[in-house]
C-alpha cells in the first residue's frame, strides 16, 4: 500500500511515507516552525518515492493529546492534500503510538508527552493494552500514577522532560531510552490494523482530540466568569 503519516503532537516532527515496500522518514526538531516546513518534507519524500499524493492509498496522523498547534496543522494538512481524490485519513492515539513498540514486552509502559504549564498527557499499558484513561498532570501526579510498580519503560517526546523533573528514587522508578523518535512504520501499521478491523476514517468535520481546553478557551472562560 502506499501511505502518508504524520506526527506533529510534540516539538519534533516526524513525517514518513511508503511506497509498497519502500519506507522514507524524516524526523526534524522544528518547534514553532513546523507550519514552515511541513508541506516542503511531504513533497521532498514524494519526490524521493516517485509518489503522488493521487496514488495513496490511505493517509495517518496522531490526532492527540499534544501540541494545540502541532495536532491542527497536521490534521488541516493532511486533509487538504488527500481532499481531491478522496483519500481516507486516520488519526490515531498520540500516547497509543508511542506506547506501541513496547506493548508486549511483559512490563508497564508509561506514555507520555508534554503539555503546557508544566504538565504531560500520559497513560499506563500492561499486557498490551491501555490501562487508563489518558490523564492530565504534572510530573508530581505522573509519579504517583506509577508509584505502586517497581518499574515501568517511560516513552514518548515526554519523557526526557519528566526525567529531568524526577529525584534519585523516582529516576530509579523509570526505564527510559536516550531519545525518543517517532517511527512512521507504528503510524501505517496501526492505520491498516483499523482498515482491516473496517474502522472508519476521519470524517471532514472531524479534529484533534485535545484531552485539554486550549488557552484560547481558558482566557474566554475567564472572561465570562468576570462578566456575570
Amino acid at each position: 500500500m502506499n501511505a502518508l503519516a504524520v506526527d506533529c503532537a510534540s516539538n519534533t516532527l516526524t513525517v514518513s511515507a511508503k511506497k509498497n515496500n519502500d519506507f522514507i522518514q524524516s524526523t526534524m526538531q522544528m518547534g514553532l516552525r513546523q507550519s514552515e516546513k511541513l508541506l516542503p518534507i511531504i513533497d521532498n519524500l514524494f519526490h524521493e518515492l516517485q509518489l503522488s499524493p493521487n496514488e495513496l492509498d490511505y493517509t495517518a496522523l496522531t490526532l492527540g493529546p499534544g501540541s494545540f498547534t502541532g495536532l491542527r496543522l497536521g490534521a488541516a494538512t493532511l486533509k487538504a492534500l488527500t481532499l481531491a481524490n478522496n483519500t481516507p485519513v486516520y488519526g490515531l492515539n498520540s500516547l497509543d503510538v508511542y506506547a506501541h513498540a513496547f506493548l508486549n514486552c511483559g512490563e508497564k509502559v508509561l506514555s507520555l508527552v508534554e503539555s503546557k504549564d508544566a504538565e504531560f498527557f500520559y497513560a499506563l499499558y500492561e499486557n498490551g493494552r491501555r490501562t487508563t484513561e489518558v490523564c492530565v498532570g504534572d510530573a508530581q501526579t505522573v509519579f504517583k500514577a506509577i508509584a505502586s510498580y517497581p518499574t515501568v519503560i517511560a516513552t514518548g517526546p515526554g519523557t526526557e522532560r519528566l526525567c529531568s523533573l524526577a529525584n534519585e528514587e523516582q529516576k530509579a522508578r523509570l526505564k527510559t531510552l536516550s531519545s525518543h523518535i517517532t517511527d512512521g512504520r507504528v503510524l501505517f501499521t496501526m492505520a491498516e490494523e483499523a482498515i482491516a478491523k473496517k474502522e472508519p476514517a476521519l470524517e471532514d468535520y472531524d479534529g484533534p482530540v485535545y484531552y485539554k481546553k486550549s488557552e484560547a478557551e481558558i482566557v474566554l472562560e475567564r472572561k465570562n466568569e468576570s462578566a456575570t
